[in-house]
């Protein structure tokens, strides 16, 4: 809706002053969850911070170039979209030599990190509304959004209300936040892979912006790796159920 405003000189992003948002309210609960568990090797864990930020950035970057089939440049990195997805594949693959490097559970660092991302990724999605990216299909219902002059969804579309679907999946993953907050940590991973799944396969059905498509013409990349989240989640929920308190404060 604002994708930038300026002091004297300067112009600066939303969408970056929400990702900045995200990224810091992330840290806050990460660091809350390691305080309060009073962990041994505490300070493995901070270690990760700046490497997941690192990974995370860049993969959200470079899949968004790749799906876009644009020129991989610095400038193009720094200054094009970025997709949650490819920061998600990125920081597990960083993830995966870590863990085994350090003899830390893959799974157990995984349930410790769902919190924050959630929280840090609904922060995240109010800064595409106001960037006026992930924007939804043309609709007439109330919550429909007229975008500005100035932003990308006006100028391919034109003067329409659309869709906040920003805005829904901000909401969704609020919501996703506070239960994890009810739930034992056993059950974080599992939840999170099979809720979020579930809701972004929902909403790329009504997102408006170039998806792309990958299996039989039809489901996005996004629903594509929705689906594997899915069923990670269930094999993560019969795995935990076979091996209960396996998540340990070591």
């Amino acid at each position: 809706m604002f994708p930038e405003f300026r002091i004297s000189e300067t112009t600066i992003s939303t969408y970056n002053i929400m990702l900045l948002m995200g990224l810091i309210a992330s840290f806050l609960v990460y660091d809350y969850q390691l305080r309060k568990d009073g962990l041994q090797n505490k300070s493995l864990y901070y270690e990760l911070v700046p490497f997941l930020i690192l990974f995370g950035l860049l993969g959200a970057s470079v899949w968004e170039l790749i799906f876009q089939g644009s020129n991989f440049t610095i400038a193009n990195l720094i200054q094009g979209g970025k997709t949650f997805y490819g920061g998600l594949i990125f920081c597990l693959l960083f993830l995966i030599p870590f863990t085994i490097w350090h003899k830390i559970g893959f799974l157990n660092i995984l349930s410790r990190l769902v919190l924050p991302m959630t929280l840090g990724h609904c922060i995240g999605r109010i800064g595409c509304f106001l960037g006026g990216c992930c924007y939804g299909q043309p609709t007439n219902h109330w919550f429909g959004v007229k975008f500005p002059l100035n932003s990308l969804p006006y100028q391919l579309h034109g003067n329409i209300a659309l869709i906040p679907t920003q805005l829904f999946e901000s909401l969704l993953l609020a919501i996703l936040f506070f239960i994890l907050l009810k739930v034992n940590r056993n059950s974080h991973l599992s939840l999170y892979l099979i809720y979020y799944g579930i809701i972004r396969f929902t909403i790329e059905f009504i997102r408006f912006d170039d998806r792309g498509t990958i299996l039989f013409n039809n489901l996005s990349p996004a629903q594509l790796i929705s689906t594997v989240l899915v069923v990670s989640g269930l094999s993560v929920l019969l795995f935990y159920r076979r091996n209960p308190n396996l998540i340990s404060n070591e």
